[in-house]
């Protein structure tokens, strides 16, 4: 597979030189050439990058493919500096000392001027050739003087091809799963904006044997979302707009399935359970409440031992299982007297997703409500967050706790919703 690029020119009032890096999973695959952008007041001039990079793709190694499915490509652009003042302000002492001049001993530097992220998935769906523009975005995202209109912003033209290799069989039976995990809505004071807060589940990718799938990074937030871009999972780590994908939440909140619709308190009560659900999430979504923020996607290939597997995972159980892990930072609040004196708490989350077993149905968006996790009332016994020393230590520990904790519900609104969409690319597989 190979790309090339083409750079579309901002506004600028000095010239730079830079250079394009492009990489994959932590792996860098190629670099570019120092270019020079002049100066300019127009934003119609491009200048061609001469940069070709290569990412082989085994077709029969899985893990491979799964990589290019659910990690993007990340193309950086950097300014590179030449340290001229730092080697003028070397003593004469140290010039008699080093046997190389003064100019040869500084390296340049560089500087990250910006960054975005390429999907491969159209070369995975069959396409041998695509184009993309895409737009650099600023290494930290801040609302304030250095906030820059995107319309400002440079553009990147990428050019992707493959090189006519299938990459799947005829015969050879896959399919595609989509995992979003949005908000907690109606979350209890105990929850401060300190913490770490994670999110996890399962998937049967290739056997009988669930992988785990970690979403990091929840966000404590006040303020809704107005873009309502999904975030990759795979790229959490980013800390600017460059970790968004292409895919938006949906706005209609009608065909959210929820089981706990006679427990939403509405000031406007009505005898229809489907819109006292759609006006309760509606009002929470779109209102400037806090809330513990993800609006993480986690897409993955599934193939047909792991479709079977998760067909009868959904026959056996009807529930798909979530947990939660609120680990506090520092000390906690004055407010949280009743939370326990362990750093991390454990919650857990079942949604009903057996609709995805009806003919053509490929989505489903559903809402839950949290519980404290107890491994033996539960449907997912093992903690997903914890190695396999650690579940035996949890499992003899529940065991010897099973009388005195029989239910562990969370107080009363105590976390009423939390929303998750699962999306299946080929309902016929499923």
């Amino acid at each position: 597979m190979e790309d090339w690029m083409e750079w579309q020119n901002s506004v600028r009032k000095d010239d730079i030189y830079m250079s394009i890096t492009a990489e994959h999973n932590g792996v860098v695959l190629g670099d570019s050439d120092s270019i020079l952008i002049k100066a300019n007041y127009e934003e119609d001039i491009v200048h061609v990058i001469d940069i070709t990079v290569n990412l082989p793709i085994n077709v029969k190694d899985k893990q491979i493919l799964n990589s290019v499915v659910s990690v993007p490509v990340l193309i950086k652009a950097f300014q590179i500096i030449e340290n001229e003042q730092e080697g003028q302000t070397l003593s004469d002492e140290a010039k008699k000392k080093s046997i190389f001049s003064t100019k040869s001993a500084v390296l340049p530097t560089s500087k990250l001027l910006g960054i975005c992220n390429l999907d491969l998935i159209p070369v995975i769906l069959g396409e041998s050739t695509f184009t993309e523009k895409l737009i650099l975005e600023t290494p930290i995202f801040s609302f304030d003087g250095e906030l820059i209109p995107w319309q400002n912003l440079p553009r990147l033209t990428v050019t992707v091809m493959q090189d006519q290799t299938s990459i799947f069989q005829p015969n050879e039976i896959m399919n595609f799963l989509h995992i979003t995990i949005e908000s907690i809505y109606n979350i209890p004071e105990i929850f401060a904006e300190n913490f770490y807060y994670k999110a996890g589940t399962i998937a049967y990718i290739d056997n009988e044997e669930p992988e785990k799938i970690i979403f990091d990074r929840g966000i404590w937030v006040k303020y809704r979302d107005v873009e309502r871009t999904k975030r990759w999972n795979s790229l959490r780590h980013i800390e600017n707009r460059a970790q968004l994908s292409k895919y938006k939440l949906d706005c209609d909140f009608m065909g959210v399935r929820n089981e706990f619709s006679k427990q939403f308190d509405l000031a406007n009560r009505c005898t229809c359970a489907t819109y006292i659900l759609y006006a309760y999430v509606t009002k929470k979504v779109c209102e400037d409440v806090p809330r513990i923020e993800w609006n993480s996607l986690n897409r993955c290939i599934i193939w047909e031992r792991g479709i079977e597997a998760m067909k009868n995972y959904i026959r056996k159980h009807k529930f798909w299982p979530f947990q939660f892990e609120v680990t506090t930072t520092g000390s906690p609040p004055t407010k949280s007297k009743n939370i326990s004196s362990s750093a991390t708490q454990l919650y857990q989350c079942y949604v009903d997703v057996s609709e995805l077993l009806f003919p053509g149905r490929r989505s489903c968006r559903v809402v839950g409500q949290l519980y404290k996790f107890n491994s033996m009332e539960n449907i997912q016994t093992q903690n997903i967050f914890s190695s396999e020393t650690q579940r035996k230590e949890m499992t003899e520990k529940d065991k010897k706790n099973k009388s005195s904790n029989q239910s562990l519900p969370c107080p009363k609104n105590f976390c009423d919703i939390i929303q998750v969409t699962i999306v299946v690319c080929d309902p016929t597989t499923i």
